[in-house]
């Protein structure tokens, strides 16, 4: 060949009597296919590291849609080979890629008329001396990113491999150039398999992988041991609390010293067991962890006792986790780090009893049910977390009872379907509410004490279906007890007092029963809203500003109420409220009742005397009427100002100043009134 195919270098490096026929360039595409494995092992190798953020974060994400909301964790061992197997490819392509790499820098095929030479740039890696004439057949690939080896046979039974990296196709043109027909080598194009050959390796050494961490560092031995002692320096029957939950038995029992016990990974624990520790302030397991600190999903039973559960740190992670089984949880606290999620989170279908525990300093929640569970809090502590004390979500059931939630965002927050009972409970000192009802929510709630919230003590909204008896709501920053959205609610023999608005608020479309409640030193003792309804029957209202408020268009029925010595009204109508007010007792008010605006009630066989203004007063544009009231002893029995067009009936008007007093402007009906014995006039009619 011409002297233009020789080359340089490789002719500096032969003998004299050598002459170089050819030498094949480099292909610089063959750089694609490990650039490309390269670039894949160093994006799985990041993804070895951030593999369970990623997987939390895509579940939290699901769990944004309603349906998917109980959608539980994945354990942490199923994470631990998932990780595991994405670093074993990782090595596998970074290793492929390296040598892919070192063989494309150095490898060069040259052909002479005496040998085969194969070189790097800085040694020889391979000295073939076969005289071209000698060579019967090769196997030979068919394309030019093959990575398979050319494999040389010669006439004398010597096999001689030569890996190319370049251009094969040179090679194959140079002996089909050099040999005549009649002595032309066999040579094999097989089909470069090289590439589906390196995926099946791949797969299979993986597979190995995980079979090996699988059966060597996650299935264990079935447990032997009934009983287990441990000590926090390790000095127990196990080093740590992770290998005793491996090895303990079916329904066994940990013992734990005093002393803290710190976790390198979250305790999973799938079988039934007992921890018992030496008391909350003596035994103390801790971890750093994105997870949670426990975490139970077996079938059976799971005990804990006298321990304290802690996040030091890690994300937004439970502190106790139980995704089924019955639990026992009795002197145990569940404390967070101020950005964690729950102390306490029992869902799916878990069901059984928390008491005496505490919940503190956790990012959301202290104690979560939610899923299908079934849980029973008693006598527990929720104190200082970032949203609510105790939260029952979806269709959880359960009852709480002689709980304390102070410190919090919301003592008890009830949601979604849940049906939960709350008894003798205290919510108090929380920033905003004591006890909230929302969504199809239902319950008893009875013998509570929700005071010195921010906002409300009690607030029932939407269509929750709930029943208030005997609580006490004093001394909050808005209202005692509120009814919102379209609630029926029941309210009865509560006590609501010195709130800083009204002791009951009614609003939205709101239409409950209230009914032998106590309203006193508030702004208002039972204020209506909006579109409200609902009955307010024997309810006692009593040195509020108006005992009871109706504003917007509501029209509830007032019946039996005792609503006296207020500093106002007694009942106080305004904007276009309506409804009845029926055998009410408004007395020793500044009025008795009052009448303004649009407003247009139905005033019926109501008591009101000793007021020091008026025992009835229509004011403003207000029609309606008062039928058979009794008005005495005031300075105006009934009093119709501005341009109010009431009808008056049957009403007993005697020892006030006027019986019936009537402004210019007012144009009221008056029938068959009984005024007798006032002072000044028995009807003043100014018209």
């Amino acid at each position: 060949m011409d002297t233009h195919s020789e080359s340089r270098f490789l002719g500096e490096q032969l003998m004299s009597d050598e002459k170089v026929i050819y030498q094949s360039p480099r292909n610089w595409s063959s750089l694609i296919e490990p650039v490309f494995e390269f670039v894949l092992a160093m994006l799985l190798g990041f993804g070895y590291f951030q593999f369970s953020v990623w997987l939390n974060n895509i579940i939290a994400i699901i769990r944004d849609i309603p349906m998917f909301g109980t959608l539980p964790d994945v354990p942490i061992e199923q994470v631990n080979i998932l990780r595991w197997g994405i670093l074993i490819l990782a090595v596998i392509f970074f290793t492929s890629s390296i040598v892919q790499f070192a063989a494309f820098w150095g490898a060069e095929i040259t052909l002479t008329d005496q040998r085969i030479l194969g070189r790097t740039g800085r040694f020889i890696l391979r000295l073939v001396n076969i005289s071209i004439d000698n060579i019967s057949w090769m196997d030979f690939p068919d394309k030019n990113l093959s990575k398979r080896p050319i494999r040389i046979h010669t006439r004398d039974r010597k096999k001689t491999t030569l890996w190319n990296l370049s251009r094969p196709e040179i090679f194959l043109e140079f002996l089909t150039n050099r040999y005549s027909p009649e002595t032309m080598p066999v040579i094999n194009k097989s089909p470069s398999r090289g590439s589906a050959l390196g995926i099946l390796v791949a797969f299979a050494l993986l597979g190995a992988g995980i079979y090996y961490i699988y059966t060597s560092q996650v299935k264990e031995l079935e447990p032997e041991v009934a009983a287990i002692y441990l000590k926090a320096d390790g000095s127990g029957d196990y080093p740590g609390l992770e290998k005793a939950v491996q090895q303990i038995a079916e329904g066994g029992t940990i013992s734990l010293g005093a002393g803290t016990y710190r976790l390198s990974q979250p305790l999973e624990i799938t079988k039934s067991i007992s921890l018992i520790g030496a008391g909350m302030d003596q035994t103390i397991v801790a971890a750093t962890t994105e997870y949670y600190v426990i975490h139970f999903s077996g079938e059976g039973s799971f005990v804990l006792q006298g321990l304290t559960a802690q996040i030091e740190g890690g994300g937004k992670a439970d502190v106790v986790r139980v995704d089924n089984g019955n639990l026992d949880f009795s002197d145990c606290r569940f404390k967070g780090d101020g950005n964690n999620l729950q102390g306490l989170r029992v869902l799916a279908n878990a069901e059984g009893t928390v008491k005496d525990c505490e919940t503190i300093n956790n990012g959301e929640t202290g104690f979560v049910i939610q899923g299908q569970a079934q849980l029973i809090l008693e006598n527990n502590k929720c104190t200082n977390n970032k949203e609510s004390g105790i939260g029952f979500y979806e269709n959880a059931q359960g009852t709480a009872r002689q709980n304390k939630c102070t410190g919090n965002k919301s003592g008890i927050v009830v949601s979604n379907q849940a049906g939960v009972d709350l008894e003798e409970n205290i919510t108090s000192d929380n920033r905003e509410i004591g006890i909230f009802y929302s969504d199809n929510t239902s319950g008893t709630v009875r013998l509570n004490d929700c005071s010195r919230n921010g906002n409300s003590g009690i607030w029932v909204e939407d269509q929750a279906q709930v029943t208030l008896e005997e609580n006490t709501c004093s001394t909050n920053g808005s209202n005692g007890i509120v009814f919102t959205g379209n609630t029926k609610s029941v309210a009865r023999q509560n006590v609501s007092s010195n709130n800083l608005g009204a002791g009951f608020v009614v609003s939205d479309q709101a239409e409950p029963l209230l009914a032998e409640n106590m309203c006193t030193n508030n702004g208002s003792g039972i204020s209506f809203y909006d579109f409200a309804k609902g009955t307010t029957r024997g309810n006692h209202c009593s040195e509020n500003e108006n005992g009871i408020l109706l504003l917007g268009q509501s029209q509830p029925l007032l019946e039996g109420n005792i609503t006296t010595e207020n500093s106002q009204s007694g009942i106080y109508y305004s904007d276009k409220a309506g409804g009845t007010a029926r055998q009410n007792d408004c007395s020793r008010n500044s009025i008795g009742i009052a009448v303004l605006e649009q407003s247009q009630p139905e005033l019926e066989q109501n008591t009101c005397n000793d007021n020091k203004v008026s025992g009835i007063g229509f004011g403003g544009s207000s029609r309606g009427s008062a039928i058979q009231n009794e008005c005495s002893r005031n300075t105006g029995g009934i009093t119709v100002s501005d341009m109010a067009q009431p009808v008056l009936e049957g009403n007993i008007c005697t020892e006030n100043d006027y019986g019936i007093f009537i402004e210019i402007l007012a144009n009221p009906e008056l029938r068959e009134n009984d005024c007798h014995n006032n002072a000044k006039r028995n009807i003043m009619d100014k018209r």
